[in-house]
């Protein structure tokens, strides 16, 4: 029912506009054209300059930031290293997210000409924030070690996702169709969610970083206990196939190979999503709990399957199936973006309550 309205109301708001819809059909063209040809933009002699530039400017930046802390620190353009007494670090920049920030600018075109200095300082306002960002991580890597660099870098992380969001309302909120749009997609949801859209969206922009935050302060406690679980239960698994595994820390072997099961592989990311959305629709929170905590057993016994699988094949029991191992492994990952989409799916349809009170 919301989709139908989204539509229509998007139909009708597309038939008042014409001519922004022109317009907003061209932004979106070249934006796509950024998108897929990025990897022939980056060869050209300007993203080289830009590149240069860029680089030379942060740097400028982090050798601010260490004069302030007594700290002399060189150079190199060539191989981008800095040096500050006996330490060295690459200089960090977040090049893979450059085509997205270009994208970003080529959407502040939907904002109205009359708005042109607010839309130059909103492009200030990022390159110079991504500067500062890339700034402070190359110079925590260079100066600190250990467990104080990771904590702060923890939290550096999802700054980036924020100014983008940012960026995202301020286009939004300059242009006719896309806030009318904002706004009557805000009203439908809120007929289902517990929160507004824009709280949501923030939420699901944060989910990259999140599972490195949760990495770090539920380390010691509950991340161990989840991989000996995970690796139990693929123990099992491939005991009921006929095969002898011994499971040792983080590793599980099979005669001569092994799985190194590492945090990332875990995946909480993923699940952290499904516990998000069903957390945000209207409905008891009891029944959320319960829903997820047998939900999370399920998961991760499928991963632990997924693991076993893995094994096997790496062991070259599976080879007739006819894929490599990053095929397999990816098609595996698939399987658990399918599995935590169907637990999502699984709530909304046995709790019917998400339209009533007492949420």
């Amino acid at each position: 029912m919301i989709i139908n309205d989204m539509i229509s109301n998007l139909i009708q708001e597309l038939r008042n506009n014409k001519s922004q819809v022109i317009k907003l059909i061209a932004v979106v063209c070249v934006a796509v054209f950024v998108l897929l040809g990025w990897n022939k933009i980056i060869k050209t002699e300007s993203y080289h300059t830009f590149n240069v530039v860029y680089n030379d400017f942060t740097v400028k930046i982090v050798q601010n930031i260490g004069s302030v802390f007594d700290k002399d620190i060189e150079y190199n353009p060539t191989t981008k290293i800095l040096n500050s007494e006996s330490k060295s670090s690459k200089l960090i920049m977040p090049v893979e997210s450059y085509r997205y920030f270009i994208t970003g600018f080529i959407f502040l075109l939907l904002v109205p000409i009359k708005y042109w200095k607010e839309s130059l300082n909103a492009i200030l306002f990022v390159l110079l924030f991504v500067a500062l960002r890339a700034a402070l991580i190359s110079f925590i890597l260079l100066i600190y070690k250990g467990t104080v660099h990771h904590v702060l870098l923890v939290w550096l992380d999802p700054t980036i996702f924020i100014a983008m969001f940012v960026i995202g309302l301020y286009i939004i909120n300059q242009n006719n169709i896309l806030n009318k749009l904002y706004t009557n997609l805000n009203l439908r949801f809120s007929e289902i969610l517990t929160t507004s859209l824009s709280t949501l969206l923030l939420l699901l922009l944060l989910l990259p970083p999140l599972p490195r935050v949760l990495f770090t302060y539920i380390h010691s406690d509950i991340m161990p206990g989840i991989v000996s679980f995970i690796l139990y239960f693929s123990k099992i698994f491939l005991g009921w196939m006929g095969k002898t595994a011994e499971v040792s820390g983080r590793f599980i072997t099979l005669e001569n190979n092994w799985i190194d099961l590492e945090y990332p592989c875990l995946g909480l990311g993923v699940f952290t999503l499904v516990a998000i959305l069903i957390f945000v629709i209207k409905g008891k929170i009891l029944n959320k709990v319960i829903y997820l905590f047998f939900f999370a057993l399920v998961y991760l016994m499928l991963n632990a399957l997924r693991l076993s699988v893995l094994l096997l094949y790496i062991n070259n029991t599976y080879h007739q199936i006819g894929l490599n191992k990053i095929e397999l492994h990816n098609n595996a990952t698939y399987f658990m973006y399918l599995v935590a989409f169907g637990g999502f799916l699984g709530y909304v349809t046995l709790d019917k309550g998400y339209y009533k009170d007492g949420y």
